[in-house]
């Protein structure tokens, strides 16, 4: 009934492939190698080997395709992005005997942008109907004020558009989150590190939907106009368009220890403390009928906002990597991430109530990651990973798991400097209902990444 619900704060918990084109080449297994500034995301800890300073910057670009079927209608959409990736600095430095290597960093953590664009013929239901017998009577007031909608004799809300329509729509969420990283790394005894980091979380959602449904068999075309028991009515179409955009604020913690024997082989375990996400929600709802003699309605318009809280789960992390060879290294590692304890707290009672949803909707998961990264003759380097990511819904079917697989380049510029590139593609299964799930798209995503990093060291 509003805009709020258990994807908004999935959306905020769920794990992305991360940062840095290195570790992404590699799968996103780079908790247990953590040796350069993207250890500030997978393990603090790993900030610790680095003696040296460091400047890293990182752009990428972001490919969403949807194929979405609606009442056996298939439609493709594509969205683009190109945000900067990363842009930070590594700083060792000594605190009286012991070694310390400090870090600060812009990353980019997630990115929101997607498409879904649909068209088919729903026998079924009407979002006419859905809006008139909404319980809350927020969105009531737009098929009321379209006069598509009204009080019967007996002043029961109801509307004589039911289904039997043609409906459109077209979908585009964008948004990014931000993280401002501060973190540091030392080593506590030979080969063992121990380091944090505390992020501070900035971001933007936003949703812009545009939705028609039409009567493309003229079923209403002869009707006559019932506003007294609203029995029948000449509606040839109905236009929505809704927006609404969530500022994000909130702040977490990651803890890391590694231990690691050069050259030889490292294990590395992190807890990611839950983060309390502020989110502020501005929404506009706007709708218009037209009708089959021609004439229009004005537009209706309704407004709303809120404000909530989303506490996320914590995140447990153990992985290891290997090194055959001093030139070879395999990695890989696991997350466990119990979604149910996510929570709605200082919300309007609609979100809080879902807290006890959320414990029958979603459950815990187990992210897998896997990756390798050769070094070769030149100053060059090769990298191959995949990533396995399941859906936190508790009912979801297999295929609607993550599966990504990686690839990436490494080139070394004047001793000094480096150029990552990496490459990521996936593919997965989901569904949006429209209004209920009497409306529903069934999408099938590929998603493509491209990320370019630069960094430089120096002593």
């Amino acid at each position: 009934m509003f805009a709020q619900g258990i994807p908004d704060a999935v959306r905020l918990a769920e794990p992305t492939m991360g940062i840095g084109a290195r570790a992404i080449g590699m799968g996103s297994a780079f908790m247990p190698v953590a040796d350069d500034y993207s250890a500030i995301f997978w393990n603090p800890a790993g900030l610790g080997q680095l003696k040296f300073y460091e400047v890293s910057g990182g752009l990428a670009y972001n490919n969403y395709d949807n194929s979405a079927s609606f009442f056996g209608n298939t439609q493709a959409g594509s969205a683009s992005s190109y945000p900067l990736t990363q842009l930070g600095v590594v700083m060792p430095a000594r605190v009286g005997t012991m070694g310390f290597t400090f870090a600060l960093g812009f990353n980019t953590t997630a990115n929101y942008t997607t498409t879904t664009q649909f068209s088919g013929y729903n026998p079924n239901s009407s979002l006419v109907n859905y809006e008139t017998t909404d319980p809350t009577g927020f969105l009531t007031v737009l098929p009321f004020n379209t006069g598509v909608a009204g009080y019967n004799s007996s002043g029961v809300a109801t509307t004589p558009i039911k289904g039997d329509l043609q409906q459109v729509g077209n979908l585009q969420e964008s948004g990014m989150m931000h993280t401002f990283s501060a973190g540091f790394g030392a080593e506590l005894s030979p080969n063992l590190f121990a380091g944090a980091t505390l992020n501070f979380y900035s971001g933007t959602y936003n949703y812009n939907r545009t939705y028609t449904e039409t009567d493309v068999n003229g079923l209403n075309k002869n009707a006559a106009v019932d506003t007294t028991n609203w029995t029948s009515m000449n509606m040839y179409q109905y236009y929505e368009q809704d927006q609404y955009s969530q500022d994000i604020g909130g702040f977490g913690a990651i803890i890391g220890f590694l231990y690691a024997i050069p050259n030889t082989a490292s294990i590395g375990v992190t807890i990611t403390t839950p983060t309390v996400f502020s989110v502020t929600e501005s929404d506009n709802y706007a709708a218009q009928a037209s009708f089959w003699d021609n004439t229009v309605s004005p537009f209706a318009y309704q407004q709303g906002g809120s404000s909530f809280d989303v506490t996320t789960p914590f995140i447990f992390s153990l992985g290891a990597a290997v090194h055959p060879i001093p030139q070879l290294t395999i990695s890989a590692d696991a997350d466990f991430i119990d979604y149910t304890q996510l929570q709605f707290s200082n919300a309007p009672s609609y979100l809080t109530d879902l807290n006890q949803t959320i414990q029958d909707s979603l459950h815990a998961v187990v992210n897998l990651r896997g990756g390798a990264e050769l070094k070769l003759p030149f100053g060059m380097g090769i990298r191959a990973g995949v990533a396995y990511l399941p859906s936190p819904y508790t009912n979801d079917p297999s295929n609607y798991n993550q599966l990504l697989l990686t690839g990436g380049l490494s080139f070394i510029v004047a001793k000094q400097g480096a150029i990552d590139v990496a490459f990521v593609s996936g593919n997965f299964h989901t569904f949006q209902s429209n209004y209920d799930s009497t409306s529903q798209t069934a999408s099938s995503i590929n998603t493509t990444q491209v990320l370019v990093n630069f960094s430089y060291r120096f002593f």
